[in-house]
């Protein structure tokens, strides 16, 4: 029997802040934040900012498809070429989340990449 993490934990969501992509100035040591892509591709997701949207009507509006009207990270990564567009293209989110219940997306989102790292 699986138990329920948000149960055992007595929290329903992880919040944080993911920084880094286009706007974001490097750390002092020249590496770069990769917080606005690491913490979505391992289940959390945040929306997508007025600027950002308004960014990429602007210069993608071709591809990926319609993806200035997209309002969550989530959303992104699912369209073709969406997590190498939010590499390339995204910035921070001031509020990623994960929902901690075993049936949510956060979770389906973190099984898939321990598979694909771990092959578990």
């Amino acid at each position: 029997m699986r138990s329920d993490h948000r149960a055992a934990l007595g929290i329903d969501v992880i919040s944080l802040n993911a920084v880094g992509g286009r706007k974001s100035k490097d750390m002092a040591d020249g590496r770069r934040w990769g917080g606005y892509y690491f913490w979505p591709a391992h289940g959390f997701d945040g929306q997508v900012s007025d600027q950002d949207r308004d960014f990429f009507k602007l210069h993608y509006q071709y591809h990926p498809k319609n993806v200035g009207l997209i309002h969550e990270v989530r959303e992104i990564f699912e369209l073709e070429d969406g997590p190498a567009f939010w590499k390339l293209s995204g910035s921070n989110l001031k509020e990623c989340k994960f929902q901690v219940a075993e049936q949510s997306d956060s979770f389906a989102i973190l099984r898939s990449r321990i598979r694909q790292l771990v092959g578990v």
